[in-house]
């Protein structure tokens, strides 16, 4: 069974992020995002989640913030349900992630959590227009 992909994280980002992706690799993406909103306890949050992965074999959490509310249900959802997490999400991790699940459904969880870590390092850079070369 492939690896579900979810996505939390404060606000709507997640959402924003999910759409985002899909604007540029297409509307089948496999993936579910669950945002944190105003009101909202841990535990709203980590029951959400549980109904989410609950028929999955194993889920990849991708959260914002390491450290934060949608990072510490994750983490604490580690020790119940085979799931990793990896933080930091951006735009370029998400896409290549998904691309990558896409193009191989039988990739293990652990394989595809080092596919998303590798993703959001290599999507940040520093840069200007001086590294053009011209």
């Amino acid at each position: 069974m492939a690896v579900s992909i979810l996505i939390m994280t404060h606000g709507h980002a997640g959402e924003a992020l999910v759409e985002s992706s899909k604007m540029i690799i297409g509307d089948n993406v496999k993936v579910k995002s669950l945002s944190l909103l105003p009101g909202m306890s841990m535990e709203d949050l980590m029951s959400q989640a549980k109904e989410v992965i609950q028929d999955y074999e194993s889920t990849l959490f991708m959260v914002d913030l390491y450290g934060g509310t949608p990072s510490n249900v994750a983490m604490a959802l580690t020790g119940v349900f085979k799931a990793k997490c990896v933080s930091g999400l951006n735009l370029g991790m998400l896409m290549e992630t998904l691309m990558v699940k896409e193009a191989n459904s039988d990739i293990s969880l652990d394989e595809l959590q080092q596919v998303a870590l590798k993703a959001g390092q290599e999507a940040v850079k520093a840069y200007d227009y001086s590294n053009l070369g011209g």
